[in-house]
């Protein structure tokens, strides 16, 4: 199995209050329980014609869940739905296998669920079609992140081209909402253009150029971190989408720590009753 990198980007290390009757961690096995689920739109715009019809286009859409007790800090995954004829080529891409359907030994992908293969490789995003798409998806999310309808205290959680978008939405903000991007095998990073990169035929993924950005990032103050999953973590066995993984569990359990050291696990005072996007 390749080795799995991990950018930490925290772009703002709050510190919270927290409600002193906060519970211990859960069991696993425990549910979450939630208080309510909706959704809703972001940007966009409307255009109209002489008949006074009208299209609503560009817009992202939300959905949120919100637990009956819930944290401070909200984590934001951003994904969409395109099945595409490269899934079977992104068997070896994502670290399945050498070629489709061969698995590698030792894996911790779920071989045998065919559910599961199906649910990681068509319900996502074209992952890079091109750059103009990338900037209306990310223009999109920084009106969310802005709006203060997805809380005050974010933190992008994504995985793959995700962290792309993830740094872009962050550098269109025009708030500190966005306190922190957990990014899992970032495909592209976002540089400034006074630095010197070039574009690159080798693509803009893997370890060496996850520890440019984050070496840049701490050059300004920042804090990021790159972590090997399976050199740093012992977490062994990692496909290129790793919470869809049967070690699943331990990428969790290091996700809670990495968010706890940085102040961003506290739970918000009371329930939000009055909170409505």
């Amino acid at each position: 199995m390749g080795t799995f990198s991990l950018l930490l980007a925290f772009l703002a290390i709050p510190l919270f209050s927290t409600d002193s009757t906060r519970p211990s961690l859960r069991d696993w096995d425990r549910p979450i329980i939630l208080d309510r689920s909706g959704g809703f739109q972001i940007g966009g715009r409307i255009i109209s014609n002489a008949s006074q019809h009208t299209l609503s286009c560009d817009h992202g859409y939300m959905e949120y869940f919100i637990p009956w007790k819930p944290r401070r800090t909200s984590l934001v995954m951003c994904y969409t739905y395109e099945p595409t004829f490269l899934d079977q080529a992104n068997f070896v891409n994502w670290k399945f296998g050498p070629r489709y359907p061969n698995w590698y030994p030792g894996g911790q992908f779920p071989t045998h669920d065919l559910h599961a293969w199906q649910q990681a490789t068509s319900a996502r995003y074209f992952e890079f079609d091109n750059y103009a798409n990338i900037v209306l998806q990310a223009r999109a999310a920084s009106i969310a992140a802005d709006s203060g309808k997805v809380a005050d205290s974010i933190v992008y959680l994504t995985n793959s081209a995700g962290g792309l978008r993830a740094q872009l939405t962050a550098v269109l903000s025009n708030t500190t909402n966005i306190k922190a991007i957990v990014a899992y095998e970032s495909f592209g990073f976002v540089f400034p253009d006074n630095i010197n990169i070039t574009a690159d035929t080798q693509g803009g993924f893997g370890p060496v150029v996850s520890r440019l950005s984050a070496e840049l990032i701490n050059l300004y103050e920042g804090n990021a971190e790159v972590l090997m999953l399976a050199l740093d973590a012992s977490i062994k066995g990692n496909t290129h989408i790793p919470f869809a993984d049967l070690g699943n569990r331990k990428t969790a359990a290091l996700l809670e720590k990495v968010l706890k050291s940085a102040g961003l696990d506290g739970y918000a005072r009371g329930r939000w009753r009055d909170w409505q996007p």
